[in-house]
């Protein structure tokens, strides 16, 4: 309804042509849905987004032996024809009224045989409501993650796996700092080096405005 206008994405596959790969689909969204202020951006030059949705992402990363990875899936700079970009015009504000952004069960698995690395990420879920108005951002977070899980095998064997990740809290941007604080719970956290294991359950901890320097 305008001034809104909205672009959904459905099924979207991007495949993996890589023999050694341990999965044929590098990217895999169900649905991707977003809302955008048209007016403002045409008559104002900002953009101004309402919603963003993602549900059911799959992503799987891989580096062989070799190093190359399934993340080469475009045409190489040495045969890609030379492209003349278009003049872009500056000045352009961007706006994100965050009314509702939502990612939900988003897995993802990273594969680094050249290092013999592996990591998993299932069950992932974010929801995100608050302002973003340039480089200033003022947002509550509510995040979760059924199971992270993360292997070395080199000379030491290292594995580790943290369950039932849920994450309370609120986030505050500007152009020098990020500043995060809230409730972190999990229900198990388990390390295992070589023949050692250890395990914690029914962990909590809070954050108290945690900053991170980013100039």
């Amino acid at each position: 309804t305008y001034p809104f206008l909205a672009f959904q994405l459905n099924g979207l596959v991007v495949f993996d042509d890589m023999e050694e790969s341990a999965s044929d689909t590098l990217l895999y969204c169900k649905h991707f849905s977003t809302v955008v202020d048209i007016k403002s951006l045409l008559k104002e030059n900002k953009i101004i987004v309402e919603h963003i949705i993602a549900e059911s992402l799959d992503a799987n990363l891989f580096i062989s032996e070799t190093g190359a990875t399934n993340l080469d899936i475009f045409i190489p700079a040495e045969t890609a024809e030379e492209v003349t970009e278009p003049e872009t015009t500056s000045g352009f504000e961007l706006y994100v009224d965050l009314q509702e952004i939502s990612l939900k069960d988003i897995n993802a698995t990273y594969i680094d045989n050249q290092s013999n690395i592996s990591a998993s990420i299932d069950g992932l879920g974010i929801d995100v409501s608050g302002i973003l108005d340039g480089t200033d951002m003022d947002a509550v977070i509510n995040a979760g993650v059924d199971k992270i899980v993360a292997q070395i095998a080199d000379s030491t064997s290292i594995a580790t796996s943290i369950d039932g990740v849920e994450f309370r809290g609120n986030a505050k941007m500007d152009a020098e700092k990020i500043t995060l604080g809230g409730n972190l719970n999990t229900s198990l956290i388990a390390a295992a080096i070589d023949d050692m294991n250890a395990s914690l359950k029914n962990t909590g901890m809070t954050i108290n405005n945690a900053v991170y320097q980013t100039s």
